[in-house]
């Protein structure tokens, strides 16, 4: 069992605690001894000195960054104690790393077995991992090296909300999986499932005029998006992405409306769950 005492989170505001004490700014020396953790953290089995350097110092010459690497190791051993990263066959790693507790590894794991489950198990994955998700990975950390996992992390949430949206769906609770769905879009505009599900909750809710809205905004927001030579093909990439023209929601044609009323709506007895938003 990991040990409470220490800790690294990364989705949001980034800290760290060694035991009881959450190290400080001041503590930390400056702001690329704490990216060497996190880098570190981040790669269980370690990395070269070249491969964090290239990380933290890009645009650095080879001799400074060979001084700059050393003075922030320093300074990240100082925060952290003296033995905590350990080099070993010319590899730099975290001294017991499996027993950090870390909220990216949590995370992961979570909507990873998520990914396995169906109904109610994987609901509840999918919300515990977004009580862990208070924001961006290293949130408002500009490095380069940061982008993919940020990116990872991100698409990753998506997919717990929009897993949490379709349970609300599946339960009958249209209004409820409507604003999962929109989460979902807030993060990631042109998630498809998360447009065809805003749009399939405002029509089970019988908001017709609210479903052509959306097809509206999301063509206006294409229109600001796509190339001038490529505009007269948004039409027909709405439909497909929301799974029905506009013509259909004008006139409210098409089978799939009145079936998702009907399914949306039969079990509605019992009350939902309390929502999860990012930052909760």
């Amino acid at each position: 069992m990991q040990p409470v005492g220490r800790r690294a989170k990364a989705l949001g505001h980034p800290r760290v605690w060694i035991e009881s004490r959450s190290i400080s700014k001041k503590a930390w020396g400056s702001r690329r001894a704490q990216e060497l953790f996190f880098l570190l953290i981040d790669h269980p089995a370690g990395l070269t000195k070249d491969r964090m350097v290239a990380s933290l110092f890009p645009e650095s010459d080879e001799g400074d960054a060979d001084g700059l690497f050393h003075s922030t190791l320093y300074r990240c051993r100082k925060a952290l104690g003296k033995d905590a990263i350990l080099w070993e066959d010319d590899i730099y790693r975290i001294r017991d790393v499996a027993s950090w507790r870390y909220d990216v590894a949590e995370f992961e794991a979570l909507v990873k077995e998520a990914r396995g489950e169906r109904d109610t198990k994987a609901e509840q994955l999918y919300r515990g991992a977004l009580q862990l998700y208070e924001g961006d990975y290293l949130e408002g950390w500009a490095s380069e090296w940061c982008e993919p996992t940020r990116l990872r992390m991100r698409q990753m949430y998506v997919k717990a909300v929009l897993g949490v949206a379709r349970s609300y769906e599946d339960h009958g609770w249209p209004e409820e999986a409507l604003e999962f769905y929109r989460l979902a879009i807030r993060k990631e505009y042109y998630s498809e499932p998360g447009h065809r599900g805003v749009t399939d909750s405002l029509l089970a809710l019988g908001d017709r005029l609210g479903a052509v809205g959306h097809y509206l905004e999301l063509v206006d927001r294409l229109k600001q998006d796509v190339p001038p030579e490529e505009r007269s093909e948004i039409p027909a990439l709405v439909d497909d992405m929301l799974g029905r023209s506009l013509r259909d929601l004008l006139t409210g044609d098409g089978g799939a409306q009145c079936g998702l009323e009907s399914t949306m709506g039969q079990s509605r007895g019992t009350e939902p769950r309390q929502l999860v938003r990012e930052g909760s």
